[in-house]
């Protein structure tokens, strides 16, 4: 029986890694299943990484003669080509993660640091995606060995992440799709609205009503044909947290942790791009090939997704709970 991906999301500090590794335990009573993190494979390489959290025997994913000893099914998993396509990508995010954090150095009143985050924000985008869409094959040969999978972290936080930023890809996407939206919602005057992703107030002008349209359909079908190359995961759970709680858990039990996302504001703009993952108006999206607006799961592709409203006084085994609940 071919295995199943389940992915837990959501923002940092809302206890992903810990539940995850919870699930793992939990499945593997029924079925083998894997632990793998995206974070862990770009650090650490993808073969390191998942035999390090799955105690698979080292020389797996080595080139030795030793590989003769494992099953055929592993030796396919690994094969060095397909390991050697994801390290590769791996490392480009690698790279831009050093970049951004000399991005972050900078001063802020620089007149053009909004546009050179942008630029890396946007290349990071990138990067993720062609790791994901280098491991989807390995990813399918996993699963149909019959193993399930627990990916802590897939594309929905690449997404969410890169819309903390002015002027990257979802960003510009929640503009253009707001002035647009309201222009087609008939509103006659100037609509204002303040926008946590968007950083200001959003001025509705009918003159520019083509610009908003194409500007977000382009941005729309690009990272749609991206995404159409990624596997879906069979459920996904996003957690949804304070960005106030959330922070002070990183800051006490990760107090080593890359600063790079690591700030308030940020993760309060993050919490606000997951929210609109969710089932709001703001989250349609324009359909690839047809003049009218669909939900958002056109854009990633239509499969389970379940939003979890973690609160601070909620448990470890009152979430978990919730997490049976929809297996």
């Amino acid at each position: 029986m071919r295995g199943k991906l389940y992915v837990i999301d959501g923002i940092d500090g809302s206890g992903k890694t810990t539940l995850a590794k919870k699930l793992v335990s939990y499945l593997k009573e029924e079925q083998p299943t894997w632990y793998i993190s995206i974070s862990d494979c770009v650090k650490q390489g993808v073969s390191n990484s998942i035999i390090e959290h799955n105690e698979l025997p080292a020389h797996v994913a080595s080139n030795q003669m030793s590989r003769e000893d494992i099953p055929k099914e592993l030796q396919d998993i690994f094969d060095i080509n397909t390991v050697t396509r994801i390290d590769t990508a791996a490392k480009a995010v690698r790279e831009i993660l050093l970049d951004l954090e000399n991005v972050h150095s900078v001063i802020a009143t620089d007149s053009n640091i909004h546009y050179v985050k942008a630029y890396h924000y946007n290349r990071l985008l990138e990067a993720y995606l062609n790791v994901m869409i280098e491991a989807t094959e390995m990813f399918n040969k996993i699963l149909d060995s019959g193993i399930n999978i627990v990916a802590d972290r897939w594309f929905s936080s690449t997404l969410a992440y890169n819309g903390i930023v002015r002027k990257t890809y979802i960003s510009k996407a929640i503009k253009y799709f707001k002035k647009y939206y309201y222009r087609k919602a008939d509103i006659r005057t100037p609509y204002y609205l303040y926008d946590r992703v968007c950083f200001k107030k959003i001025t509705v002008n009918k003159e520019h009503d083509h610009v908003y349209k194409d500007r977000y359909k382009d941005t729309m079908q690009y990272l749609a044909s991206q995404l159409d190359k990624i596997i879906k995961p069979d459920l996904e759970f996003i957690f949804l947290l304070d960005p106030s709680v959330a922070l002070d858990r990183i800051t006490a039990n990760r107090p080593s942790k890359d600063v790079v996302f690591e700030d308030k504001d940020k993760l309060e703009r993050v919490f606000s791009v997951y929210q609109r993952l969710n089932t709001d108006i703001d989250n349609l999206i324009y359909a690839k090939d047809k003049d009218k607006y669909k939900p958002v799961e056109l854009l990633c592709g239509s499969y389970p997704r379940r939003f979890l409203d973690i609160r601070p006084h909620h448990d470890i085994d009152h979430i978990f709970n919730s997490i049976k609940r929809e297996l």
